[in-house]
């Protein structure tokens, strides 16, 4: 391992467009991380950022050499690279959702950071969304999980599609609330606009996505089998309890959720593992079962 001042864990972050500056704040910010290296072919973004942080601006080699960590924030085509070379290189891993592209690459990286053994984990940040959070703490057994996610973003070309840059998240997001994995079982839809069902254990999920429209929506219902339904607002972060007519508003944590994820992810480099945190199977998961649905809607006429 490599020595950080004050027990602090060295990190680095590869890229530094909007959300590697996002990762670089939140763990300038915590008092158990201290970002040492910036890494991105834009040198004057990385520049930037590394002012910011106060870190160096390097080619991986070198942060590789002076980091504990890693997180990378760079686009989706290049994950399975720079981690494989992170991993094998003995260093733990955050890597932005997806893993990768391919569901084979992603098995393979878990593969080799169970070898090495470092921690790779997947910012599956919608798991530290403060409505989530309050969710899980209930502590209920949910029957079903339905979520609507539509973005006024189209995919960039490099982006991995529809499904890797928006269905990823909220197919972790049902196995995480069932508490079981999830399997596909059935997918239509076309470029801009998927429906998908799944199934969690005894927990069926219904997830409706679509991107490049006026609409910005991220929402979630859960029901119990007692008859509870929660409506969760993912992108106001509020949790409500519906009955019947009557709506009444839930406290949700503060925080954060990068921030929060960050904290896990030092956390569990010092050994000290949360049910919060995507690891890279839940991550190599979601990738395969998006790949599945993917699949589905090429065959469908």
């Amino acid at each position: 391992m490599v020595s950080s001042a004050a027990g602090a864990i060295a990190v680095a972050v590869v890229g530094a467009g909007a959300m590697g500056a996002r990762h670089a704040r939140v763990l300038s910010e915590s008092p158990m991380a201290r970002v040492v290296a910036i890494v991105d072919p834009s040198n004057a973004a990385a520049s930037e950022l590394a002012r910011q942080v106060g870190a160096e601006v390097c080619l991986l080699e070198r942060a590789l050499a002076v980091a504990d960590a890693v997180v990378i924030a760079a686009p989706t085509g290049a994950h399975a690279a720079l981690v494989a070379q992170a991993l094998n290189a003995g260093r733990h891993v955050l890597v932005e959702k997806p893993l990768c592209i391919a569901a084979a690459e992603a098995h393979a990286l878990c593969a080799t950071a169970g070898a090495r053994g470092v921690v790779l984990a997947v910012g599956h940040s919608e798991r530290f969304n403060p409505a989530i959070r309050a969710l899980v703490d209930l502590g209920l057994n949910f029957t079903h999980v339905a979520t609507r996610r539509l973005s006024s973003i189209a995919a960039q070309p490099l982006s991995g599609g529809l499904l890797l840059n928006l269905g990823v998240h909220d197919l972790d997001l049902a196995a995480y609330l069932a508490r079981h994995t999830a399997t596909l079982l059935s997918a239509r839809g076309h470029a801009d606009h998927a429906e998908l069902s799944a199934s969690a254990g005894p927990c069926a999920a219904s997830l409706e996505l679509g991107q490049g429209g006026r609409a910005r929506i991220r929402t979630l219902q859960a029901r119990t089998a007692a008859g509870g339904l929660y409506e969760a607002d993912l992108a106001r972060a509020t949790l409500e309890r519906v009955d019947g007519k009557l709506t009444s508003r839930l406290a949700t944590p503060e925080g954060e959720p990068l921030a929060a994820q960050a904290e896990a992810f030092l956390r569990a480099i010092g050994g000290r593992s949360s049910a919060a945190l995507a690891s890279g199977l839940d991550g190599a998961r979601a990738v395969g079962l998006a790949e599945q649905a993917q699949a589905c809607i090429n065959d469908s006429p």
